[in-house]
């Protein structure tokens, strides 16, 4: 919860279980998202419901769920951790330009993409793919919840391996090696739009009034950048979370002709954050929180200084 001024004035957490197996799968009950997220907002909200004007969400990026027509969920949410599309990569590289398909995305060959899991879901569960009606990432699929209507910012969706960095649309060359339609993804928008106010149903649900907005932000790496002030060109950035990235701020996609390592995200308004990352899903805390035992791990970090490196 956080003050018109900048500042903290509560702070909840909540862990979701990762749902894994041998065969490689990593995913998140979507229900089990939703539902944690309306009772985190309404654990956090209490005591200032007449003083809450807006929702933002930020969320992880390369997950998908499918949902029906009627919004039903038909799958579980397959994170960016699941390694079963590895062999799916594996298999279409004979068959797919991977070089035009990154010089178009900024996302290069890699398997955690949507798109190489909308590949892996032909392939594996054809029927599930055939009755989807929406292909969601967690925050469009929380969006819809909220507004029955799916939206995703461009930022999430640069990392999709399906929207073109340069003009920002649903790049027709990715949808043609997807199989599908723009109209089964989520609205593309920038991140600091108000979409529309939360029904006042749903805003009751959370504890909320009724004139509460929602905005959809950017995802959690970006919104990083954003909150250490490394939005002007040139700014570099880096944290080691349940990512570790290096990102520098940029005016223009930038893209790796030669190697195709890059990646090249978008932020928002016109600010790309080329760069890289691993996926270490925040193995750098388990291991702290393993060291220190008994010792509570949140008040622990809360203790620690912020060291600000500079030129010098």
């Amino acid at each position: 919860l956080i003050s018109l001024n900048g500042s903290i004035v509560k702070l909840h957490k909540v862990k979701l279980p990762l749902i894994t197996a041998d065969d490689g799968r990593a995913e998140h009950n979507p229900q089990l998202i939703y539902n944690s997220f309306i009772n985190l907002v309404r654990d956090l909200t209490k005591g200032y419901r007449d003083r809450v004007h807006s929702l933002v969400i930020s969320s992880y990026i390369s997950s998908i769920v499918l949902l029906d027509k009627n919004g039903k969920e038909l799958s579980n949410l397959i994170t960016w951790l699941d390694r079963r599309t590895i062999r799916t990569l594996e298999s279409v590289k004979n068959n797919i330009d991977l070089y035009e398909l990154y010089k178009r995305t900024g996302c290069p060959p890699l398997y955690m993409y949507p798109l190489m899991k909308i590949l892996w879901l032909q392939k594996d569960k054809p029927d599930l793919l055939k009755h989807a009606n929406y292909i969601l990432d967690s925050k469009s699929y929380i969006i819809f919840k909220l507004l029955n209507d799916p939206y995703i910012d461009l930022s999430t969706a640069s990392a999709t391996q399906l929207l073109n960095v340069y003009s920002l649309k649903w790049d027709d060359l990715a949808l043609s090696i997807a199989g599908i339609d723009e109209s089964k993804l989520p609205k593309l928008t920038e991140g600091d739009v108000i979409l529309d106010k939360i029904p006042a149903s749903k805003a009751l649900n959370m504890g909320l009034h009724n004139d509460v907005v929602l905005i959809p932000s950017v995802y959690d790496g970006a919104a990083f950048i954003a909150g250490l002030g490394g939005l002007d060109e040139g700014i570099g950035s880096s944290h080691i979370g349940t990512s570790a990235m290096l990102r520098v701020s940029s005016s223009k996609p930038i893209i790796d002709y030669d190697n195709m390592e890059l990646h090249s995200y978008y932020l928002c308004r016109g600010i790309w954050i080329p760069g890289g990352a691993i996926g270490n899903a925040g193995i750098v805390l388990e291991w702290l929180s393993s060291k220190v035992g008994r010792i509570d791990i949140n008040e622990l970090m809360s203790s620690l200084q912020t060291i600000k490196l500079t030129k010098d």
